[in-house]
């Protein structure tokens, strides 16, 4: 051990400062210490009896964060140890996170927002006056085929999360997972299926806290929440094949049926009775289109484009849809795995400090 710890007046020092519209609290203490030879070595820390992570004797605020040693001069045997205390900028000083050991502590994250590129199921349009008018419509045009290619802009946030850990394989292959339960990130909500984890990065560190010495990873998350839309599919029923059936029904699209046809027109169009082509009842076919006739007479071709299906294949009547259900179906899907985030990612393993 030195022949003498003695914590000095000289270069104590205590500021407060603002970085990056963040208080930040600093206190410096100093200690010389005489060694009994040039060469002697010693434990720094143990020495002056503080460590990493001990907090201040006067201000139980502040951690200590970093010890640095130089010789007093040209001395050889005399040294100036200097234990820096520092609240982290933006912490709670109560529960500043460098008072806790890294295998406790609670994870630090940010969070940032930007904009995604998605395909459009609604849009509203701008009137003659220059206002916008009436509910979002479905992008058809006035015939009530669908526009191709429309897109629109909506916000995705980016949570990233960092914590130390020591598993450093753990949950690596649960990137591109989504949530299947309703949770909630600091009283954000995020609805199931609207919260994706994109990346786990791990790097090896090392850290001290106290006399300890800590050999583990820091893990990095990155979580992406896309409220609008979500990790989800709204796919349209709709295609260019139909099955050949419900002549008749409420909600069947009678024109895009195969017909049974009479010297090549419609038989009985357009007041009837008419009949499904001679055995295709309940047959996979592709749907038709009415083609003009002589004679106030029609006939069918095959439709190029997809038709409004219902769930039993049928196509749909979208002019008159049943029971009020809207004019062309869709069904929801995910493509990605779901499992249970938990609130503030709890299980996937973040230590997130909840401060709302």
């Amino acid at each position: 051990m030195p022949k003498l710890v003695r914590e000095i007046v000289s270069g104590q020092e205590n500021s407060r400062s603002l970085e990056d519209s963040q208080s930040a609290d600093v206190s410096v203490r100093t200690f010389r210490i005489v060694l009994n030879s040039p060469s002697e070595a010693y434990d720094i820390q143990q020495a002056i009896g503080v460590y990493i992570g001990d907090v201040h004797p006067v201000n139980s605020n502040l951690p200590c964060v970093s010890i640095s040693e130089k010789p007093d001069g040209d001395s050889r045997v005399v040294r100036i140890v200097t234990a820096n205390y520092r609240t982290s900028p933006g912490a709670d000083p109560s529960s500043d996170p460098n008072k806790q050991p890294p295998d406790i502590r609670p994870a630090q994250f940010s969070i940032s927002s930007s904009l995604m590129e998605v395909p459009a199921v609604k849009w509203r349009k701008i009137l003659d006056n220059g206002n916008v008018g009436g509910l979002p419509l479905t992008p058809v045009n006035p015939a009530g085929d669908r526009f191709d290619g429309v897109t629109m802009l909506v916000p995705i946030l980016s949570i990233n999360i960092e914590q130390f850990d020591n598993s450093p394989t753990s949950r690596l292959d649960d990137a591109g997972k989504i949530n299947g339960d309703d949770i909630n990130f600091l009283g954000l909500p995020i609805p199931r299926y609207t919260c994706m984890l994109r990346n786990i990065g791990v790097q090896p560190v090392v850290e001290t806290h106290g006399a300890a010495t800590y050999r583990g990873f820091k893990r990095t998350y990155e979580f992406a929440v896309k409220k609008q839309g979500g990790w989800y599919i709204d796919q349209i029923l709709e295609g260019f094949n139909i099955i050949n059936d419900g002549l008749g029904d409420a909600g069947v699209d009678r024109k895009a049926l195969n017909l049974e046809h009479d010297d090549y027109v419609v038989k009985n169009w357009p007041d009837g009775p008419l009949e499904l082509a001679e055995g295709t009842d309940g047959e996979k076919m592709r749907a038709m289109v009415l083609v003009s006739s002589p004679n106030k007479k029609a006939m069918q071709r095959p439709s190029s484009q997809p038709v409004a299906l219902n769930r039993d294949g049928t196509p749909r009547d979208v002019e008159n849809p049943p029971n009020g259900e809207e004019p062309v179906l869709t069904d929801r899907y995910i493509t990605q795995d779901a499992v249970a985030f938990g609130n503030n990612f709890v299980n996937m393993g973040v230590r997130i400090q909840d401060i709302i």
